[in-house]
């Protein structure tokens, strides 16, 4: 059961001048299971899995960093190795940290990087910024986008200008193609006006401005027309003061199709906490998927925009995160929300609008951020939370890791109406 203390447990040693006790604001049951590990006499806590059981989610490992507080959490192969490695941006210590995967959810010793431009951290993206096929990483602070430029072996260096796509209070971005000339673009959401800026000097934002954004929940990206260019899923106000769903749908001219959709299913109630897209009935189209108070609802894409949501209730804790991707291997898209409590709410997707329920539970520490991949190289994709002390956001801060595999038992379904 995740929480209890595991039956196998894997040590790495992590550098002496970089361990700190992790005692202060833990809560309880994570200090009882901190000290059952340290009294049987293993050294300083980096890693720790549980027994390799079968099944959806039955695994699960945690990276624990008390200087560390995760603001956004991305997976992606970084060094060229083949092997995923998980990178977050910070709220406390280094701008960036870096978890290299050795391919068997084990990882080595992180690396540790800061950004020229000394700003707030928002949010984290992976994507060739350079053309030269090399991942990079995009950090979105709080005057724009600065830019980590990869060597293709693990090394990152910041760019000399430090900062790109200015903006004026940055809330969200998004890097892609949006024209089709294989340049990374980059649209920016500020506290008053959406920019789009082409690569590759993302200097000198496009006329007319694109659409104005609601953030949160930050804009995702989705792919709305099945052509090669980036579309994006994201909210807006209604011209009352409520929230609407808008996919824009990128094309080769440089601007965006605007396809109108509903107010997500609960927004009424509670505030839209995430927004995610993924194609939930198999029709080839991907949807838009949101959460609000206790609420999930998924509005169906067509050519021309968005049908009226389908809903159902996710449970009675309050939702700060969300995550869509195939967890079990089906191809039908798994949806996980994460809970405020620590809860994460798993709706196993059936191919069509409706989810076998589970609910998997993290107690003591708040999903801040969520994405995936096949970390342990068993043909299953993982979930990787950024996850913050529910007490304090540095206490317990770090990453846990639930691992994909066959959903193994019955579940009540929920039925989306």
């Amino acid at each position: 059961m995740l929480g209890s203390i595991p039956s196998q447990v894997s040590i790495m040693e992590v550098p002496r001048s970089r361990w700190r006790p992790m005692y202060h604001g833990f809560m309880p049951r994570a200090a009882l299971t901190l000290l059952a590990l340290l009294a049987a006499g293993w050294g300083p806590l980096a890693t720790a899995a549980c027994s390799p059981e079968p099944g959806l989610f039955a695994r699960e490992t945690w990276i624990l960093r008390k200087t560390r507080m995760p603001l956004a959490t991305r997976v992606a192969d970084l060094d060229g190795d083949g092997d995923l490695d998980i990178v977050t941006a910070n709220g406390a210590g280094e701008a960036v940290t870096i978890h290299w995967g050795r391919g068997d959810g084990t990882f080595g010793a992180p690396t540790h990087l800061n950004l020229v431009v000394q700003e707030s951290l928002q949010d984290l993206f992976i994507r060739d910024m350079t053309g030269d096929g090399i991942p990079d990483l995009v950090v979105l602070i709080e005057s724009g986008v600065a830019i980590l430029e990869g060597d293709g072996r693990g090394g990152f260096t910041a760019t000399q200008a430090g900062r790109v796509a200015p903006c004026n209070g940055c809330t969200a971005a998004l890097p892609g193609d949006f024209t089709g000339d294989g340049i990374t673009d980059l649209y920016v959401v500020g506290a008053t006006a959406s920019l789009l800026y082409h690569g590759p000097t993302w200097e000198t934002p496009v006329e007319p401005p694109p659409p104005h954004l609601w953030v949160p929940p930050r804009p995702v990206p989705a792919d709305l027309d099945g052509d090669a260019l980036d579309d994006l899923v994201a909210l807006r106000d209604d011209g009352t003061g409520r929230p609407e769903l808008i996919g824009l749908v990128a094309t080769s001219a440089g601007v965006f199709l605007d396809r109108p959709g509903p107010a997500p299913g609960g927004a009424a109630e509670g505030k839209v906490r995430a927004l995610a897209a993924a194609d939930v009935d198999r029709d080839g189209r991907e949807d838009a998927i949101a959460v609000a108070g206790t609420t999930l609802s998924v509005s169906r894409g067509t050519e021309s925009g968005f049908e009226e949501p389908r809903v159902g209730a996710t449970g009675e804790g309050e939702p700060v995160a969300m995550h869509a991707f195939d967890a079990t291997g089906d191809g039908r898209p798994e949806v996980v929300v994460g809970e405020r409590s620590g809860g994460l709410r798993v709706l196993v997707g059936t191919g069509r609008l409706s989810f076998l329920v589970g609910e998997t539970k993290a107690p003591g520490w708040m999903p801040a951020s969520m994405d995936s991949g096949d970390i342990d190289g068993d043909g299953y994709d993982d979930l990787v939370i950024g996850v913050q002390g529910q007490c304090c956001p540095l206490s317990g801060s770090g990453l846990r890791i639930y691992y994909g595999g066959p959903l193994e038992e019955d579940r009540p379904l929920l039925e989306l109406q």
